[in-house]
């Protein structure tokens, strides 16, 4: 019994509260500008929750959780003075909880509430309750439900996010 949300249309430069939601619809894509310069895309039918942003001056850590959908992102973390550690940023899915240090990404969430991920840069730790993997530029890794996550290598990474970037005009459709 949980009472319908009411979601309000988003606009440019719109900041998001810790803890607010942000979704896409069917044929729209949403970009997202942290404070910690991370950049994130959500493909169409995608939803997520900004746990928390980084603090620059505290070195605090970024966290997401995404629950549907498809995201790519950009994370291009703070470094920290030596006596902190340096930020990073951690998105939980259904299946899995990842840790980001510096790197370029994309996490899928299956229908079936698995995750998959994509690294095409850095390097991302995945774990759940039943493992932990590192996964490394030109590798991946999927993670379902009840199961260690799983890393395989890709031979050409790059195509798997054309949709970042792919956008074709269609004047007829208009």
């Amino acid at each position: 019994d949980s009472e319908p949300v009411n979601w309000i249309a988003a606009a440019v430069k719109d900041q998001i509260k810790p803890n607010g939601f942000v979704r896409t619809l069917a044929n729209s894509q949403m970009a997202l500008l942290l404070a910690d310069r991370t950049q994130m895309r959500l493909n169409q039918n995608s939803q997520m929750q900004i746990k928390s942003v980084a603090d620059s001056a505290e070195f605090t850590q970024t966290s997401v959780r995404l629950t549907a959908g498809r995201a790519w992102s950009q994370a291009r973390p703070q470094t920290a003075p030596a006596q902190k550690k340096p930020q990073t940023l951690s998105m939980e899915t259904p299946s899995a909880t990842m840790s980001i240090r510096g790197t370029d990404w994309e996490v899928e969430i299956r229908p079936d509430g698995s995750t998959q991920l994509v690294v095409l840069s850095g390097e991302v730790a995945m774990a759940n309750d039943h493992g932990s993997v590192e996964v490394g530029k030109g590798e991946a890794a999927v993670a379902e439900m009840g199961k260690a996550p799983v890393k395989f290598l890709l031979v050409n990474p790059k195509q798997r996010v054309q949709w970042v970037s792919s956008w074709k005009p269609q004047p007829r459709r208009w």
